[in-house]
């Protein structure tokens, strides 16, 4: 939704592009992406792709940590806590 365009190109664009914080964006790079038609072509920045997973990936850590406190987990918890998933290869997720 955030970058009209189709699902497919979404996941392609996450996968090669992703990044959730700025410290490991090189360049502000300008890709292609189908419009949401499927198409056309737009362009998009990385910058942009950060602008929508950064936010994402905060409510992720934030719902995670409400769940540990409500389940009063912390105790369990020795050395931290592994993430997984697709969300959890995306550049600078580790940081």
């Amino acid at each position: 939704i955030g970058l009209r365009t189709t699902i497919n190109d979404a996941i392609r664009i996450k996968h090669q592009y992703g990044l959730v914080t700025s410290e490991v964006m090189i360049a502000d790079e300008i890709i292609d992406a189908l419009n949401s038609s499927g198409q056309g072509t737009q362009f998009v920045q990385t910058s942009q792709i950060l602008r929508i997973l950064q936010p994402r990936a905060q409510e992720i850590f934030e719902l995670i940590h409400r769940e540990i406190q409500a389940k009063n987990l912390t105790r369990f918890i020795g050395t931290g806590l592994v993430l997984t998933g697709g969300g959890s290869l995306l550049k600078g997720m580790p940081e």
